[in-house]
Formats: C-alpha cells, sequence, structure tokens
C-alpha cells in the first residue's frame, strides 16, 4: 500500500532524535509562513510528541502546506538530508493527485458549458 502523507511526516519526525525534535518545534512555532495561515502556539507543540506535531501541522496548514513548512524547518536546524528524502517522497505522489485535480477541475467547468 502507497504511503500517506501523513505517514511520509510522521516517519520523519520520529526520525529526529530528542534535541532535534525540540530544534523542530522551537522553530516551527516561529517559522515564516504565508499571510492565509498561522503558526502554532507553543503551547500546542512544548510537550508534543512526533505524532501530535503531525496532526498540529494538519490543522494548521492543511493537507498540502505542511510538507512545504515541514520542509522549510527541517532545513533551518540543519537536517537537509530529512528534508531532502521528504521532498523526493512527497513528489512522487504529487503528479497523479495534480493530474486527478486538476481533470476533475476541468471536467466541472466543461459539464455545464452551452
Amino acid at each position: 500500500m502507497e504511503k500517506t502523507v501523513t505517514d511520509l511526516l510522521l516517519e520523519t519526525l520520529e526520525e529526529l532524535g530528542k534535541n532535534d525534535l525540540k530544534r523542530f518545534k522551537l522553530k516551527l512555532k516561529e517559522v515564516k509562513v504565508e499571510n492565509q495561515y498561522n503558526n502554532i502556539p507553543w503551547g500546542k507543540l512544548e510537550t508534543a510528541r512526533p505524532v501530535d506535531v503531525a496532526k498540529e501541522l494538519l490543522n494548521y496548514y492543511g493537507e498540502h502546506y505542511r510538507v512545504e513548512v515541514t520542509i522549510q524547518v527541517l532545513r533551518s536546524i540543519h537536517r537537509r538530508d530529512l528534508a531532502d528524502r521528504l521532498t523526493k517522497a512527497t513528489q512522487a505522489g504529487k503528479g497523479v493527485t495534480n493530474f486527478q485535480y486538476q481533470r476533475t477541475t476541468e471536467l466541472e467547468g466543461s459539464c455545464c458549458r452551452i
């Protein structure tokens, strides 16, 4: 079975050691995010385990933007290895998802044209 984005994020976060996870959470609370998003408050991150962090990433940043934020934070804590691996893993599944979305949008847009 193909891994979901949540699976990939959770695996990545679980690979961070105790100190790297702390650094990740510290950077995550202050990372510059797009205007329509808010940073995750420290109260939700301070004692969070990797599974809790993954859940908050989804709650605050949505299905797709959470990956971008995670990669940005991983790079800022000098875990480029994990950032690059997550980038490759999520891009592998992106084509199908984007194609399906694009095709559905095209079909929805053309179904009612006269």
